[in-house]
Order: C-alpha cells, then structure tokens, then sequence
C-alpha cells in the first residue's frame, strides 16, 4: 500500500485504505471509511470531505490497462455513499447512501441526491442535479460553493476524538 497525505489533510486511523492512494491538501476522511485502490491509483484533490460509512473504490480496470480514479477538489461524500465512478470533477456533493456503478463521469458542481442509484456508462454533465428512484435529473445555473467551514471545523475536531494519521508530504 502506498499512502500519500499532503499537508493539513485528517485521515481518521480507523478508516480503511488499500492500494496505491494519494489525498490531497485539507481533506477529510472520517472513520469507518473505506477507499479501495484495486483498479488503479486514487487521486484526491484538495479540500475534500470523506464521511463515515462511505466506500471509494477504483474499478478502472480493463485489459490490462489499469486507469486511476481522479476526484477533483471540493467534494462532499456524505454518510454511506457507495462511489466506484470512473471520474470525479470538481465541486460536487453525493447525498447519503447514494451509489455510482463503473463508468460514470461526473463533471462539476453536480448534486447526486439521497439513496440514488446511477448506472453507467453515463457522463454527467456540469451543473446537474439527480435525485428520485428512479432517477432524474435537470440543470442548474448556480455553483456549489465550497465547505471550507466545514473543513475548517473538522480539522480542529477530529483530531480530538480520533487517532490521526500522519501527512508524510
């Protein structure tokens, strides 16, 4: 296994990690997470938040071609998401207990509702929301403002209640 922690981010001991896995700057991860690195390398951008419960895995791989999982900046993985999408923008939140199948991209400031099922192969588009079962969607105008108060607030809680592992960047 090979774990990458830049700076400032909180990685909670009791999550589970495996695989080549890189976290970028002031993210979270919560405990009782778990990030799969089995089709590729996990590439975190910065300021992400990781809640309990949630499973991350790369599934990228096909014919020997192993592709990492490239998530963006400024996502929010709420308690119990289920996420083995093909590729992550920038800027988007994945309500609780919400799944995504392989071969799902999802561009940015997107909104995947509670306990939403989205099945690839499926690109979605910037500014979209999708919630419902089954699922629909529409556009939005409106960006997602980054949580940095929330980042912020766990940064300092966290590591309180919780073992933290430490940056190594």
């Amino acid at each position: 296994m090979s774990l990458e922690i830049a700076k400032d981010a909180v990685i909670c001991y009791d999550s589970y990690m495996k695989g080549a896995i890189k976290i970028g700057f002031k993210t979270i991860i919560h405990p009782k997470s778990k990030i799969y690195a089995n089709g590729g390398q996990i590439l975190f951008g910065d300021h992400n938040i990781v809640e309990e419960l949630c499973v991350i895995t790369n599934k990228n791989k096909s014919d020997d071609n192993i592709h990492p999982l490239m998530i963006g900046s400024n996502n929010i993985f709420h308690l119990g998401t289920n996420c083995t999408a093909s590729r992550i923008g920038n800027n988007n939140i994945f309500e609780y207990k919400c799944i995504i199948d392989p071969e799902v991209e999802i561009g940015n400031h997107c909104v995947i509702g509670a306990r939403c099922h989205i099945r690839g192969p499926m690109i979605i588009p910037n500014n979209t929301i999708i919630y419902g079962n089954p699922p629909k969607s529409y556009r939005h105008n409106d960006d997602i403002q980054p949580q940095i108060l929330q980042i912020d607030l766990l940064s300092k809680v966290l590591p309180k209640y919780h073992n933290i592992i430490p940056s190594n960047l």
